[in-house]
């Protein structure tokens, strides 16, 4: 099932809890993930490039040519992003989004209880006559999220390590910034630390850069109040149907629900 702004899940606690939208720890590295592949797809020099199941195509470096990956080349991706560790040195350069912490942020002292979501509502009676009436829908409650993020830039030349560094921020603090804000993550703030070097087994040198970044996120729950409408509809029925018309049990056939 989908959540939010597209978030496959496959728990049922959302649902069970009415959780409508919670774009958490999972959700905001992944949205990160999906905006630096589509970033850096555009590109020629480190051009991201999939398989056919969708899978960041790393085949075996031996064989390879210098040029593999450039257009119109497709037989190897040039760059990799993504999560899983085991590709932090076995494919160069990588890019590796892991979450760093989550910290919850309220937006009022009650979590917005109170808050009532209305719907429209067309009621028709036994004689035909409708009437429009906007009824109480849910109750909700909101909170947001302080996450921050780790995105890890390893490469064994330090000009690529630093000039990834500079498009993966260029592209989240500005390019994307109103994409991701509009899929419910909002990118305070992106900055970058200082280039570090190590060595691995006497080989060449690995340079790192590691970029924090700032997010702010939001949750919702939406409580049914289908209990209320029941009263209201019983209010209804009582109070506007005509003296001179018998209020019989019929004289309300149904209440048609048009949406929020």
């Amino acid at each position: 099932m989908s959540r939010g702004s597209g978030q496959l899940v496959y728990s049922n606690q959302y649902d069970l809890d009415n959780i409508v939208t919670d774009t958490g720890m999972l959700q905001g590295r992944n949205l990160l993930v999906d905006y630096l592949r589509i970033a850096f797809a555009r590109d020629i020099e480190y051009r991201f490039k999939t398989d056919a199941f969708g899978f960041p195509r790393t085949p075996s470096h031996l064989g390879l040519s210098s040029d593999a990956g450039l257009p119109p080349d497709n037989s190897s991706t040039r760059i990799f992003i993504g999560t899983q560790y085991r590709f932090d040195q076995t494919y160069l350069p990588a890019i590796t989004i892991r979450t760093t912490s989550s910290n919850y942020h309220p937006i009022s002292f009650n979590q917005n209880a109170g808050v009532i979501i209305y719907g429209w509502s067309r009621i028709v009676d036994g004689y035909g006559n409708e009437t429009i009436l906007k009824l109480p829908s849910a109750i909700q409650h909101a909170g947001a999220w302080d996450q921050n993020f780790e995105i890890k830039i390893t490469s064994k030349s330090l000009e690529d390590c630093v000039a990834i560094a500079d498009l993966a921020m260029i592209a989240l603090q500005h390019t994307y910034r109103l994409d991701l804000q509009q899929n419910g993550l909002f990118i305070r703030r992106v900055s970058a630390g200082g280039e570090t070097a190590e060595n691995i087994n006497n080989n060449d040198p690995l340079y790192h850069i590691s970029l924090s970044v700032e997010t702010y996120s939001e949750w919702h729950r939406e409580i049914p109040v289908s209990d209320l409408v029941e009263r209201i509809r019983y209010c209804f029925q009582a109070d506007v149907i005509p003296t001179d018309i018998p209020a019989t049990a019929s004289a309300i056939e149904g209440i048609i629900e048009l949406g929020d």
